[in-house]
């Protein structure tokens, strides 16, 4: 079902990103291979590994992403794995792409599904991070996901609208090079406001980032700081607002931020 009002502008946006449920699970699930299950399997300390491997592997195949993961054979490693390290400077290109490619399809199914730790956001940013690290048809996989999840709000998402904002500040990322960037943005301005009513938060000086302290564990935060460094320079006046404000540069509350924003 559908959530988002149907004649809204963002939907209309969403709608041009081709959003679908298993576009994203499919393409990670093909670059998968025996060594990279293995190794999420074994991502518990290396304790039951066999069960682990089994409910992973059969996560590559299901018609439909699970709602809840709460309890699931999988879980525990899923999670585990969202928090791996991807640092290419200290590994080689094909150590770097496995590890993403891994890190990709473990939050694919953390950010759609009702977790334990009820927190999506900290799935999305790496989520976002390996797509892009992973190319462009990752990235174009990932946007179709994210926006079909943005359309139906699956799993935490439905009830949590401080998190909202970045799931659509998600798509901002995954989609620099589109015409749907200023709509986005806007659609995000407006949903930020909302977000930070609910919260008693409209008067922060610090908006994003006081929100992010919120919804995300700090690493999930930090991972937001390079994409804010890559938008400082991007040549867009508006992902540059969005950047500074990030990374908490930018002192404008959520009317000034959204002013901004719209004006850029």
């Amino acid at each position: 079902m559908t959530l988002v009002a149907a004649d809204s502008g963002l939907t209309r946006l969403l709608d041009g990103l081709r959003p679908s449920e298993l576009v994203l699970r499919d393409w990670v699930a093909s670059q998968l291979d025996s060594s990279m299950l293995d190794e999420i399997a074994a991502a518990d300390y290396g304790f039951g590994v066999a069960e682990y491997r089994d409910a992973v592997a059969e996560l590559r195949l299901v018609s439909r992403l699970p709602s809840e993961l709460i309890g699931h054979p999988a879980a525990e490693v899923l999670a585990l794995t969202r928090w791996s390290t991807v640092d290419s400077s200290e590994l080689g290109p094909e150590e770097t792409r496995r590890r993403h490619v891994m890190r990709l399809f473990c939050c694919t199914l953390l950010v759609s599904a009702s977790t334990s730790d009820g927190r999506p956001v900290d799935s999305l940013m790496p989520l976002v991070e390996s797509a892009v690290a992973l190319g462009p048809a990752a990235s174009e996989a990932a946007r179709g996901f994210l926006a079909w999840c943005r359309l139906n709000e699956p799993g935490d998402w439905r009830d949590d609208l401080a998190s909202r904002p970045f799931l659509t500040l998600a798509l901002v990322a995954l989609s620099s090079d589109s015409a749907t960037v200023p709509g986005l943005i806007a659609a995000f301005a407006d949903e930020l406001h909302d977000a930070l009513d609910d919260e008693g938060l409209l008067w922060s000086q610090r908006p994003i980032r006081d929100l992010l302290k919120l919804t995300a564990m700090s690493e999930a935060r930090r991972m937001w700081v390079p994409l804010a460094d890559r938008w400082l320079t991007a040549g867009d006046p508006r992902l540059a607002i969005l950047g500074q404000a990030i990374r908490g540069d930018l002192a404008a509350d959520a009317e000034e931020l959204r002013s901004l924003l719209r004006q850029a």
